[in-house]
């Protein structure tokens, strides 16, 4: 691999990429022994591997054989944040149905709030506005003292501004009921 890798990325770096994917699936199989052995490193690990992620291009197959090495060791429950950001991917990528099985996968197992927004946010994005609008105001009756929750709910709010705007247009009561 080595030598491969340094030929490619003399040309450029969008040759030498699969290349350094590769590379780093097993950098994260060695990483995935040491997970497995090391307890105390397991969350060093794991925010090595979500800032690792956050060098990858936002390519649905590159997430999915990078996850699929971290599977070894972690569920998705484990790992929201990360699952998250690749359904996300999957979303903005027309890849729905994926979208869709990981959002899904979430929701029946873990009640992180963030998960209810990201299936909003997919339901707007497979055609059913009105349920993700619906959805997306039950969501914010929630009621917490979490900062992190707050952060979210204001999102929320922004996003449900700029969905009632996209189903009803601009006219009086709407503006009214988004200042709301």
């Amino acid at each position: 691999m080595d030598t491969e890798l340094t030929a490619l990325s003399s040309e450029s770096y969008q040759r030498a990429y699969n290349s350094m994917v590769n590379v780093q699936m097993l950098a994260e199989v060695e990483e995935v022994i040491m997970y497995r052995l090391i307890p105390e490193r397991r969350v060093s690990i794991k925010s090595m591997w979500w800032e690792r992620l956050q060098g990858c291009q936002r390519l649905v197959e590159d997430w999915q054989r990078i996850l699929l090495v971290r599977s070894i060791v972690l569920t998705p429950q484990e790992d929201i944040r990360t699952y998250l950001k690749y359904a996300s991917i999957c979303r903005k990528s027309g890849r729905l149905k994926l979208s869709e099985k990981i959002l899904t996968n979430l929701l029946e197992t873990t009640t992180d709030e963030t998960v209810s927004y990201a299936w909003a946010k997919h339901l707007w994005s497979s055609d059913r506005e009105e349920e993700a609008f619906s959805n997306l105001q039950e969501f914010i009756k929630t009621e917490s003292d979490n900062p992190e929750l707050k952060k979210l709910l204001a999102r929320c709010f922004l996003r449900l501004g700029e969905w009632e705007e996209s189903l009803h247009g601009l006219s009086g009561d709407v503006i009214q009921n988004v200042l709301r």
